[in-house]
């Protein structure tokens, strides 16, 4: 015969057998809903910091390609006005020459 303690200890472990099987058939019935995913809301704040931060790199090598290229022409203007200084220069100097009446060396030589 068993004594009520084993018997006791029988049905205690019979009973928690027979909960976690219980919770096991019941579980997809019982489905929780999510309502602050933390992990989830972290991703979703990354991706959109990643996505800022390539549209911010895109924008930032448009401005330096344009810079680039309107640099190109400032140099490029910037030559094309100091040779036209030079030559502006020049004539100014062959036509006072010319009016004081002296030998333009320069002017025989270009011509």
């Amino acid at each position: 015969m068993l004594v009520p303690e084993e018997r006791m200890h029988g049905l205690i472990c019979n009973l928690i057998r027979l909960s976690k099987q219980r919770v096991n058939i019941e579980k997809p019935r019982h489905q929780t809903i999510v309502t602050s995913d933390v992990w989830k809301q972290i991703l979703v704040i990354n991706q959109k910091a990643r996505e800022e931060g390539e549209k911010n790199y895109m924008v930032m090598l448009e401005f330096m390609v344009i810079k680039k290229r309107d640099d190109g022409r400032v140099k490029t203007l910037k030559a094309n006005k100091d040779e036209d200084d030079k030559m502006r220069a020049m004539a100014a100097n062959v036509a006072a020459r010319t009016t004081v009446g002296g030998d333009d060396m320069l002017s025989k030589w270009l011509s």
